[in-house]
């Protein structure tokens, strides 16, 4: 028996002995199937006799592979790098550790960058973090990625992306033809070879990656948000991070290690070894009560992480975007005992009817589709908003333009008409890609008008300070939301819906 299948083997009987509910054994007997279908590096799968006790070392060299196409996007300017000394480990030797965030070298939204470049969608996924140990002259003496998160998706239309007002977006004006095709290219195969389609709520957060490792004797965490982690094995490692920059990241980190602090001592000790072995990326969303999107969290009080997925490491010959099928994550997690994004799954060729009941649904951002094959192998990812979300999130973004973006003599805040004038116009526009009906779109028109005069109101007499409106729009939109009986009557009417198209 190899090294890899004795550790596999150990496992299975170390997770057997904590499971607490009735399915727990068949979730866990096909996880580690899947494990065993994970590719392994230089020293992947070692397992000493001790790793129970957790005397493992960093041992996991970057495939050759994957650096020449790190080097390849540096050299073309295609992506960035900060790295930055971890504080809070301490090796010997003089050995320092070294973080390295990898992101895409763009100066607004990556869309067009992502679409251009092959090399990125394959392998610079939102969220790629480096860690290397170097000696006292800083020469690299080990390396290995430590997250690698999921790869970037598209929408299932252009408003369904995240940048919608931006000036480029890759398939904005083509055909629905060019849109599927573009689409596609972030497929790992046609998506019409799906079998199932996990759909899941999309969270209305910020993007959250944990990971793990053996340093030495000793179990660090890595998290982090989209570009920016840090690692830490303590709340007191945590508070060593003070630049601006990990203001988020710190916030994921405290709230992983509460969680984790929570878990039963076999399944946290479990978890440091899944991590280390498996060398896999939680990737997470945290909810911020302070800091809210567009859909309110409703009484949240604390910060919250939400699992999503779990990806894999570097992959030269991809199979799968997700490490295991997301229902097994999902119920995998929820079995630990953190909290999961709420799901469903539906045959692929049932897909477009779930599509439909989206578009309508009030109070929620939306979904992400994950596409499985016949094996369950994650072959796509796609997200769709509902229409209640984009609309809203226009609402911001336009409310933004007039009350929160910098003015100057090229740049003047427009007057109250003007926005209102912008505002419609932007209605419109979303009309023609959601295809909703003429009633809707003078309903959605009436709310944009109500919504300008009492900001309006709201600026002069300084009632509240308006970077709300991008920092936490719900709660400026709670108290409009029931403002006057005109207010309260069309967004009932826009409840009430009408019939949408994909």
């Amino acid at each position: 028996m190899s090294e890899r299948v004795e550790y596999l083997a150990r496992i299975k009987q170390f997770l057997y002995k904590g499971i607490r509910v009735s399915s727990g054994k068949q979730v866990v007997d096909y996880l580690v199937q899947c494990l065993c279908r994970l590719p392994r590096g230089d020293g992947i799968g070692k397992c000493p006799k001790n790793v129970i006790n957790g005397n493992m070392y960093v041992h996991n060299r970057i495939e050759d592979w994957f650096v020449s196409k790190i080097n390849e996007c540096l050299q073309n300017k295609l992506i960035k790098e900060v790295a930055r000394e971890a504080p809070c480990v301490k090796l010997r030797n003089n050995l320092s550790v070294y973080i390295r965030d990898i992101s895409i070298k763009s100066h607004g939204p990556d869309e067009e960058l992502y679409s251009k470049h092959e090399i990125l969608r394959a392998h610079i996924p939102r969220g790629l973090t480096l860690l290397s140990i170097r000696d006292e002259t800083g020469l690299q003496v080990m390396e290995d990625v430590v997250i690698c998160a999921l790869r970037k998706f598209p929408g299932a239309t252009p408003e369904d992306d995240d940048d919608t007002d931006q000036a480029y977006h890759p398939h904005r004006k083509g055909s629905s033809s060019s849109q599927d095709f573009e689409r596609d290219k972030y497929f790992l195969k046609p998506p019409h070879e799906s079998k199932l389609v996990v759909a899941t709520e999309k969270i209305n957060g910020e993007m959250a990656h944990v990971s793990g490792r053996f340093i030495g004797n000793e179990f660090y965490f890595i998290a982090g948000s989209k570009n920016v982690h840090l690692v830490f094995q303590t709340e007191e490692d945590i508070s060593h991070y003070t630049e601006e920059r990990y203001s988020i990241a710190s916030r994921i980190a405290l709230a992983f290690l509460k969680k984790w602090q929570s878990l039963e001592s076999f399944t946290a000790s479990w978890l440091q070894i899944f991590f280390h072995h498996t060398r896999t990326t939680l990737v997470c969303e945290i909810k911020l009560p302070d800091h809210q999107h567009v859909v309110s969290f409703g009484s949240l009080s604390q910060d919250e992480l939400v699992v999503i997925a779990l990806t894999p490491p570097p992959q030269e010959d991809c199979q799968s975007l997700t490490a295991l099928p997301e229902e097994t994550t999902l119920q995998f997690f929820s079995m630990l005992g953190f909290c999961v994004t709420q799901y469903e799954c539906v045959e692929y060729i049932a897909a477009k009817n779930l599509f439909l009941e989206t578009r309508l649904k009030w109070n929620t951002e939306g979904i992400v589709c994950y596409y499985e094959d016949s094996n369950r192998n994650t072959i796509g990812i796609l997200k769709l908003k509902s229409q209640f979300y984009i609309h809203l999130r226009a609402l911001r973004q336009q409310a933004s333009y007039r009350y929160v973006s910098k003015k100057s003599a090229k740049n003047p805040q427009k007057t109250l008409e003007e926005a209102k004038g912008k505002s419609r116009r932007r209605m419109e526009e979303l009309r023609d890609w959601l295809q909703t009906s003429s009633e809707q779109l003078q309903c959605w028109q009436q709310l944009s008008d109500y919504w300008f005069e009492w900001l309006d109101v709201q600026d002069k007499s300084k009632s509240f300070e308006l970077s709300q409106v991008r920092n936490n729009f719900p709660a400026v939109f709670g108290p409009f939301s029931s403002s006057s009986q005109n207010v309260v009557d069309v967004l009932r009417r826009l409840e009430m819906g009408s019939p949408a198209k994909i």
